[in-house]
């Protein structure tokens, strides 16, 4: 006779499968990242395409577009855009349902900033303009590499 409580268990994933199919996803995906940067150069490679050896520099660094809009730009936008959902909440004509999905994205988007800001004050990892290949004074390590 089948253990009941298994059973429960592969009913509730049958029955939630799109929601279990997609956390499969991103932890199948985040496990290629992590094989990629630990056993592949592809992230050297990749810089190595943006770095001028001639220079010793990256040209993209200083370049206005790249800086104003896409690096700080992207940033100032969403904070413009989290703030606008935290005014849109505590708007009184919009239903509750609608309310609790913006209360839930400003929640999600808050700590999603917060785990990022995190695991960046805690690794060692360098941006690639730091690192002694490329001009830099930081040395080059790998995800999970003790340093």
């Amino acid at each position: 006779m089948p253990n009941t409580e298994s059973f429960r268990i592969f009913y509730l994933l049958y029955k939630n499968r799109p929601y279990f199919t997609h956390w499969v996803g991103w932890l199948l995906f985040g496990t290629l990242v992590v094989c990629l940067n630990r056993y592949t150069n592809w992230d050297t490679d990749i810089s190595t395409i943006f770095f001028d050896a001639h220079l010793n520099t990256f040209p993209i660094k200083q370049n206005l577009l790249v800086t104003l809009i896409f690096h700080e730009g992207m940033r100032w936008g969403a904070a413009a855009l989290w703030l606008a959902l935290l005014f849109l909440a505590m708007c009184q004509k919009f239903k509750d349902v609608i309310r609790r999905e913006i209360v839930y994205l400003i929640v999600v988007s808050l700590l999603a900033a917060l785990v990022v800001s995190f695991l960046k004050s805690e690794s060692t990892h360098s941006c690639p303009w730091d690192l002694a290949q490329y001009g830099g004074t930081a040395d080059y390590s790998r995800l999970f590499e003790d340093t």
